[in-house]
């Protein structure tokens, strides 16, 4: 069978629905379809690193920016750092922005983003130093944001 061109997909509409539903059971228990699709991308998203464990040391800035949140924003962010800690690398959590070699650590609560920026020490293996904290009201995180996470963390390997 030849699909027909519907707008500018040439796979029809029944067709596209039939791709676009196809699912499995996850378990015969309770008969949930589960998107192939949605679960491609949920585990490309995951990341664990076996026996790696990854200790977050917070300086002066980070940990006033925690003393300030609110107490159940604080305990997801907390989550969410011992969550990198154990080695689960999930991009929704812990990122990389650009090519500053900063990395965000990200808790949302309440339709508040709440974001904390760290980077590697280089000098030791597996320690994530977290430099500061904002609450994140664009798309994009602020650019003054990373120049300010940079300059703490030029700071902190003078002092070293």
């Amino acid at each position: 069978m030849v699909p027909r061109v519907v707008g500018s997909n040439p796979i029809s509409h029944p067709e596209r629905k039939r791709f676009a539903r196809a699912s499995f059971f996850v378990s015969r228990k309770n008969q949930r379809n589960v998107s192939i699709f949605g679960t491609i991308l949920y585990f490309c998203n995951l990341i664990t690193i076996p026996n790696l464990e990854i200790k977050i040391e917070y300086l002066k800035e980070a940990q006033l920016y925690l003393d300030n949140m609110t107490e159940k924003a604080r305990k997801k962010m907390l989550h969410n750092a011992a969550l990198v800690s154990v080695g689960v690398m999930d991009t929704r959590i812990f990122k990389k922005l650009s090519d500053s070699g900063i990395w965000e650590l990200k808790a949302e609560y309440e339709s508040n983003e709440y974001r904390l920026l760290s980077f590697w020490d280089k000098t030791q293996s597996s320690l994530v130093v977290a430099t500061h904290g904002f609450d994140k009201k664009t798309q994009k995180t602020p650019r003054n944001e990373i120049t300010h996470a940079e300059k703490i963390r030029d700071e902190y390997y003078k002092s070293r």
